[in-house]
């Protein structure tokens, strides 16, 4: 009977530990797959180049904009120049203009390009202007 006691012990202290290790991997693992989530959320520069017809040039369209610029920033408040946001999600090549700006009360990086066009002064998102 000891022995059986003794075997039992054994056996629960072994998937005691089995256990303890599966959790302790399965825990790192969930922290690195949060930290991919972050790299992708991460604030990135976009340079505004509008549109091949500069008639059709509109800054709160997210295909005119890329990581390069085409023309330098000067201040003059016609236009967007630069702007910070996350990529899009399912096109990394071009900002997410839908992005909800944490501490803009729920603005989006659309709205937030409207209301500094309209205020002619920078925000959390807009970074610069130019002429057009």
């Amino acid at each position: 009977m000891l022995n059986n006691i003794k075997k039992f012990a054994m056996a629960l202290g072994a998937l005691a530990i089995a256990s303890g290790t599966y959790i302790s991997v399965r825990a790192h693992q969930v922290s690195e797959e949060k930290s991919t989530e972050k790299v992708v959320l991460a604030d990135q520069d976009w340079h505004f180049n509008g549109a091949l017809n500069p008639l059709n040039n509109n800054p709160q369209d997210s295909s005119q904009y890329s990581k390069f610029a085409t023309e330098s920033c000067d201040d003059i408040t016609q236009t967007v120049c630069m702007l910070t946001a996350p990529a899009d999600p399912s096109n990394s090549s071009i900002p997410d203009l839908n992005y909800v700006v944490p501490g803009t009360g729920g603005k989006t990086v659309k709205i937030l390009i409207s209301e500094a066009l309209t205020s002619e002064n920078t925000n959390q998102a807009v970074k610069a202007f130019r002429s057009e």
